[in-house]
């Protein structure tokens, strides 16, 4: 198939939804990497507003940076693709303004799933408290600081807070179990299948 008759073949593809979703979907999965690339930029944006409490606008703003590579990459590939009809900053610009809607819709509609922070700093439960140089926790007048258990507060140690919650200690940092677990384990299953998904496009 010659170019020309390629691309009345796209036009009367895009006609039709059917022919919209297949073009869609070879879209994808040709460029397989860049689109999981944009997925977990998106993702970046909608942790940012969802995992934190309160949410965390500001860090919406480090899905720039790979948007800026994205929307490089989509010009380059259009500007020289024979067989694209469609105007390439058009499609570009359509693409990064979809990406960005998204995310803006995530910076003003989308709250946080938790009553509470996953890091939370030790002071927030014990007012003026100091860590010491081998990672204890101590009072202002050299005691260790006890949780609910009565277990002494150092590095690396599970403790129960005043919010009957379980925590690890780290640094002046305490990291709420729970929630740093179901975290991992979406990261962890999100990286999984992004590699099963990888392996299969290159066969």
């Amino acid at each position: 198939m010659n170019t020309v008759s390629q691309i009345e073949s796209n036009k009367k593809s895009a006609t039709t939804l059917q022919g919209f979703l297949k073009i869609v979907m070879k879209e994808l999965w040709d460029h397989l990497p860049v689109w999981i690339i944009t997925y977990n930029m998106i993702n970046m944006a909608y942790m940012a507003m969802t995992c934190f409490n309160p949410s965390r606008p500001i860090y919406i703003l480090t899905a720039l940076f790979p948007l800026f590579w994205t929307v490089l990459y989509l010009y380059a590939r259009y500007s020289t693709n024979p067989i694209s009809n469609l105007k390439p900053i058009r499609i570009t610009g359509i693409i990064a303004g979809i990406i960005l809607l998204i995310m803006g819709l995530f910076a003003f509609f989308a709250q946080p799933k938790w009553d509470r922070e996953v890091v939370t700093p030790i002071e927030h439960f014990y007012p003026n408290s100091s860590v010491d140089q081998r990672g204890n926790i101590l009072n202002v007048d050299g005691t260790p600081v006890l949780d609910n258990n009565g277990t002494a507060l150092k590095k690396n140690t599970e403790i129960v807070a005043p919010d009957n919650h379980t925590y690890k200690v780290e640094g002046k940092l305490l990291i709420d179990l729970d929630h740093k677990k179901e975290l991992a384990t979406r990261t962890e299953i999100m990286n999984v299948i992004s590699t099963i998904t990888c392996v299969l496009n290159k066969f």
